[in-house]
């Protein structure tokens, strides 16, 4: 079986376009980070603030100028994608700085202490018939409360 011209230009044109799908966020991006990568600040890191407790999120959006908390409970990432990109939305739309948060990391006995310039959004994922996700048990009961 032999290929004709045309047969040769349709198979390079359909793994030309299939080149492009697959890496449209590295060739198409404009220096925009990809949104399957974290926001700076998103988890504590070693050289966090020494002043601030590392699972106190009031004082740590106080000391870096953040006015939105949102915190997202996920089994599988999609709820911590949606969380990133509510993020860059608020950002890149409003201006608003804000600080993305796994609820499994910071204590909510606080909560109520967020300055009233300030929001907290929760981006909550279940499974099962509506159990909360393993990063947000605890969230939850502290809710309960």
């Amino acid at each position: 079986m032999t290929l004709s011209n045309a047969d040769l230009a349709v198979l390079g044109l359909t793994v030309a376009v299939g080149g492009l799908y697959v890496f449209r966020g590295n060739l198409f991006n404009n220096g925009s980070t990809s949104s399957s990568r974290p926001l700076p600040g998103t988890k504590p890191t070693a050289g966090a603030d020494p002043g601030v407790d590392p699972r106190d999120f009031v004082a740590k959006m106080k000391a870096a100028k953040k006015r939105l908390v949102i915190f997202y409970g996920s089994q599988t990432g999609t709820a911590e994608e949606y969380a990133i990109r509510l993020a860059k939305e608020a950002k890149s739309r409003f201006g608003l700085g804000s600080l993305v948060c796994d609820p499994e990391e910071y204590d909510f006995e606080n909560l109520d202490e967020l300055p009233e310039d300030c929001a907290a959004i929760f981006v909550m994922a279940t499974y099962g018939e509506g159990e909360p996700t393993d990063n947000a048990v605890q969230l939850m009961q502290n809710l309960g409360d």
